[in-house]
């Protein structure tokens, strides 16, 4: 990252002490790396031998058929969701927004690691879902570590802040102002947008590592001299890849928004 957004980082946070607030209503739930869900309206964005033989057969058909029945029922079943969606996904996210009656799901998926070298990179995927249509777009998350303190950016529970830029790859499929789905009041539009994240992996008890590898993402965006903090960006896991009690991490992280559900 160039020296300048530090320096407008530095002056951004003189200005947005106490504006920088995450005004998302937070109905997230605990640190076991579940999705993160925020809901606000649209202004911030969007079986003798022959008995035997006989019973043995019965029984194979009989269990035979009802796990062919089962599986052929329970796969039919499975979801409504496009391919697209990672599968591990697809029984669980309302891809037809039917838990949304006249408003919009979005769903945040990103996946990534980071480095030996103090680099991050994740692939950001934001599927959004309404009862009449759905669309997808990507925007890859890059950057390097910051030494900033975390508790600079109000996330005092963090243990490394990233530096990044966040860009588009697929021209605004979805056609929105991307700005607010970012961070609630957001006014930017396409990006690319810079800012921070923070990644909070260890418990503020004991600092031992949170269980299952959870992590908490929360994110800082700079929109015209201020940061816009969003504390519950994303949840999910953070997975060391040596021995060492840090980056480097393999990354994956989700969040949930709804948008004017009626």
């Amino acid at each position: 990252m160039q020296n300048s957004l530090h320096e407008t980082f530095i002056l951004a946070l003189t200005l947005s002490i106490g504006l920088a607030v995450c005004t998302a209503k937070s109905d997230s739930k605990d640190d076991s790396g579940d999705a993160s869900t925020s809901s606000w309206d649209s202004s911030a964005g969007w079986g003798d031998s022959g008995e035997g033989e006989g019973e043995g057969e019965g029984e194979g058909e009989g269990e035979g058929e009802g796990e062919g029945e089962g599986e052929g029922e329970g796969e039919g079943e499975t979801s409504d969701c496009p391919e697209s969606v990672p599968a591990e996904y697809r029984d669980t996210w309302d891809c037809t927004a039917s838990t949304c009656p006249g408003g919009t799901i979005v769903y945040h998926y990103g996946s990534g690691s980071s480095d030996s070298t103090d680099q991050i990179s994740v692939t950001e995927k934001w599927y959004l879902f309404s009862e009449s249509s759905s669309c997808m777009d990507v925007w890859d998350l890059s950057g390097e570590r910051s030494p900033i303190d975390p508790t600079t950016f109000g996330a005092p529970g963090a243990e490394t802040v990233w530096e990044v830029e966040w860009t588009l790859q697929t021209g605004n499929a979805c056609g929105v102002a991307w700005g607010g789905l970012f961070a609630p009041g957001f006014e930017g539009l396409e990006g690319p947008f810079s800012g921070f994240i923070q990644l909070d992996t260890h418990s503020e008890l004991d600092n031992s590592r949170n269980e299952d590898n959870a992590v908490l993402v929360s994110a800082d965006v700079l929109d015209d001299g201020r940061l816009v903090h969003n504390v519950n960006f994303a949840r999910g896991t953070a997975t060391p890849m040596s021995t060492e009690d840090g980056p480097p991490e393999r990354y994956e992280w989700v969040s949930e928004i709804r948008i004017d559900c009626d």
